[in-house]
């Protein structure tokens, strides 16, 4: 490996001695600069070419006599001859440059081998640094293993030595400490046995204020749902209320379109009038119809505010309507607070009537294993002598104190529930029935019926009832809001209608001031007013006939079909010099 190696190496060294003299940049340069002039040789050679062919092309088309004369002026000119030394200098061009490049890279080795030879070496040193740093790798986890079980065999040998000295000195204190442990165990049985006494005595006590407490709790909630039934009750006679308004209020749009209906006959008479006014000739006629014109707009006058008072009663209807929706969406919003907080006050008694049996069941076994303790040490005092002290020291320290530190860890590792609401929230009102829940459930355990669970069924039914008593008010709230919505479109339909009317009343009274004004007295008079009075597309003119024979209707003055409001009133704006009926109108009521 190493003769390949250093053969490699001077291999290489030789080869980049031989391409330095080549020079290969300074040699690129040279070849680009005989490449630009053989490109612009061969433009002009083409140009050139294309020259001496046009100038054959010349030649070949002048006659044979004068050929002679004309070959004269194309070799004299050297058009040939200087193609062929064109020609002849870029040949020499190119081979100078080729015979230049050949000369330097003659003698130079071919590159490919030592390339070829250079990738694979730098493969193999790639692939030996790889394993060499996996080997290194491995060596060091060896070394480190190795460090490792070395360090363990010394801790081994300092931890013997260690226990050998302690067996030693617990051999020489093994009487005094028999004595102490005797002592510890007597005294810790006593302080547990007193502890469980006291613990009894207070669970009794926290059990009977439960009780109390669970009473209370159902007192409460009875009176809860007393006030919850007739509160529904309340709300279903509101409703009745509110049914019945509506009632009256879709009764009273009912009458109130029936009487727009009447007025539009009205109105159609009130038209049908005039078309008689206008065609009668006689003053007295016109006045007989003024009157009775007159009489028909105060009746139409009358009509209209009546339903204006109609229509502001039924607004105020509305609104009352819509107050009371409020109100009823308030009441279901705390109906729904009540709901999720006895939802949660089940979630809590649950919670607690599971600690409640857990801890009983917890104090019930460190009972009966404390007094298997205590009767187990009084068993062993009386039987032991003194000449069974040393045999029986290692027996009675792992019965003892085994059980003693399993006692004490689960001592410290399980709280009692009891106590753990009282310590996080004090006397608050959550750990009160939290201890009410679980005492009673603790207590009435071992009985066929369960007060809880009564309990918890009745908030169960209560809060089924509640969630349907919300959807139902829930729907009836949703159907009150589409009913008044239908009858705010209905109201300003009517208010539409009214103004419709308005706006017919007052182009009857343009009508009728223009048919007094201008009362023609002939038939070509007659049709010319027709006319002017409604568009082409409403009226059909005749050439002969009466008053009336140019209209399409019998109806002279009748409101043209063809026209829209904004036609009606841009009519009246013109006919009226120049004032909006509707700013008159709203100036007189001003006014």
């Amino acid at each position: 490996m190493t003769a390949e190696l250093a053969e490699f190496r001077n291999s290489l060294a030789h080869a980049a001695s031989q391409w330095s003299t080549v020079q290969l940049g300074e040699l690129q340069q040279t070849l680009d600069h005989h490449g630009e002039r053989i490109v612009e040789g061969q433009k002009e050679a083409a140009q050139h070419r294309k020259e001496l062919a046009e100038k054959t092309k010349a030649f070949r088309q002048v006659p044979d006599e004068l050929k002679i004369k004309e070959i004269k002026s194309l070799l004299k000119g050297m058009s040939y001859q200087n193609e062929i030394d064109f020609l002849t200098q870029q040949k020499r061009t190119s081979e100078t440059a080729f015979l230049d490049m050949f000369r330097r890279i003659a003698d130079v080795p071919d590159p490919m081998p030592i390339l070829n030879a250079a990738t694979t070496y730098a493969q193999e040193t790639t692939a030996t640094e790889a394993s060499a740093a996996e080997e290194q790798d491995r060596l060091k986890d060896e070394l480190a293993a190795l460090q490792e079980q070395i360090a363990q065999l010394r801790d081994t040998e300092e931890q013997a030595s260690r226990l050998e000295l302690q067996v030693k000195a617990q051999q020489d204190s093994l009487p005094a400490q028999l004595a102490e442990c005797e002592e510890r165990v007597r005294a810790t049985l006593q302080r547990d046995i007193t502890a469980a006494q006291e613990r009894e005595s207070e669970l009794r006590r926290e059990l009977q204020q439960a009780q109390n407490q669970v009473k209370q709790m159902r007192a409460s909630h009875q009176q809860v749902q007393q006030q919850l039934l007739g509160r529904a009750q309340e709300q279903d006679e509101q409703r009745a209320g509110q049914r019945v308004q509506l009632e009256m209020a879709r009764r009273e749009l009912e009458s109130a379109h029936v009487k727009i209906a009447r007025l539009e006959t009205e109105h159609t008479l009130l038209r049908d009038q005039l078309q008689q006014a206008t065609q009668q000739s006689t003053a007295n006629d016109r006045d007989s119809a003024t009157a009775e014109i007159a009489e028909l707009r105060g009746q139409l006058e009358r009509a209209q505010r009546s339903e204006k008072g109609r229509m502001g009663r039924l607004t105020h209807q509305i609104e009352c309507m819509q107050t009371e929706l409020t109100q009823k969406s308030t009441e279901i919003e705390q109906l729904r607070t009540e709901l999720s907080r006895y939802s949660s006050t089940e979630a809590t008694a649950e919670e607690n009537q599971d600690r409640a049996l857990t801890a009983e069941q917890l104090l019930a076994d460190m009972s009966r294993e404390l007094e298997q303790e205590r009767s187990l040490a009084r068993r062993l005092e009386r039987s032991l002598s003194t000449s069974q002290l040393g045999t029986a020291i290692l027996p009675i320290n792992v019965e003892i104190s085994t059980p003693l530190s399993s006692h004490r860890a689960s001592g410290r590792q399980t709280p009692d529930p009891l106590t753990v609401p009282g310590r996080d929230n004090g006397d608050s009102r959550r750990g009160s029935v939290s201890s009410i829940l679980s005492a009673s459930t603790a207590q009435d355990s071992g009985t066929t019926q369960d007060p809880d669970s009564a309990v918890m069924h009745i908030f169960r039914g209560q809060r089924e009832r509640l969630q349907q008593r919300a959807g139902e008010l829930e729907e009836r709230l949703r159907s009150h809001q589409e009913e008044s919505a239908k009858l705010r479109v209905q109201l300003q339909m009517t208010r539409d209608e009214n103004a419709r009317l308005q706006d017919r009343a007052r182009y009857l009274q343009n009508a009728l001031d223009r048919t007094q004004r201008t009362m023609p007295n002939s038939d070509a008079e007659w049709t010319t007013v027709a006319m002017q009075t409604a568009p082409a597309s409403a009226w059909a003119v005749s050439t002969s006939g009466g008053p009336t024979a140019g209209l399409k209707s019998t109806d002279a003055f009748r409101e043209p079909s063809g026209w829209t409001d904004s036609q009606l009133l841009d009519s009246d704006y013109r006919q009226a010099g120049g004032v909006r009926p509707m700013r008159r109108m709203a100036q007189l009521d001003e006014g």
